[in-house]
């Protein structure tokens, strides 16, 4: 247990130096994901820097940073959650998420490795590929792509339907058949 005389000298390269494994482990623990814990551990680190909290007043110093640092992993999970859906909502416009988050570096790179998984997800079929870009990358509707590539509505709303059934399997997000 650490006085409060240590607990006053303790600065913030000796927390990281004492606590960081332990939160590190934390995070690993909630994302399964060692890049994301990282993220999560820099941005936990950012939010007691920041806290102006006197570290000698804090009672108990391990459980307030493991704290901190499972909130902050969950908070990151929920955005990643978010990401993933956003893709499979039947009224999603690529463009209008595209111009939402260009002001968000990391929304952008995490866009950006998400339209790649969804790119490789996709590459088994020319066809439902080139429906869901024309759809979602350009925001064309149904009749404009059915126009354009001069095929039925209904094939049309199929591959779209299909893109989308593919993408929710690649996510592992494929509704159990009610028996």
């Amino acid at each position: 247990m650490e006085s409060v005389l240590e607990k006053q000298c303790l600065t913030i390269d000796d927390m990281v130096h004492k606590y960081q494994d332990m939160m590190y482990r934390t995070a690993v623990k909630i994302l399964r994901d060692p890049q994301l814990a990282e993220d999560a551990l820099q941005e936990a680190w950012v939010k007691v820097y920041r806290s102006n909290v006197a570290v000698y007043q804090i009672e108990k110093l391990p459980a307030w940073l493991r704290t901190i640092t499972s909130r902050v992993a969950i908070d990151l999970l929920r955005k990643e959650q978010r990401t993933k859906m956003c893709l499979l909502d039947e009224n999603f416009n690529l463009e209008e998420w595209r111009i939402y988050s260009r002001d968000d570096t990391d929304q952008m790179v995490n866009w950006h490795d998400t339209i790649h998984e969804v790119n490789q997800c996709l590459n088994r079929s020319y066809k439902l590929k080139k429906i869901f870009c024309l759809k979602f990358y350009q925001g064309l509707s149904d009749q404009e792509i059915a126009a354009l590539l001069n095929i039925s509505y209904s094939a049309v709303k199929t591959r779209v339907h299909r893109a989308r059934q593919m993408v929710k399997k690649y996510y592992g997000i494929e509704k159990k058949s009610e028996a």
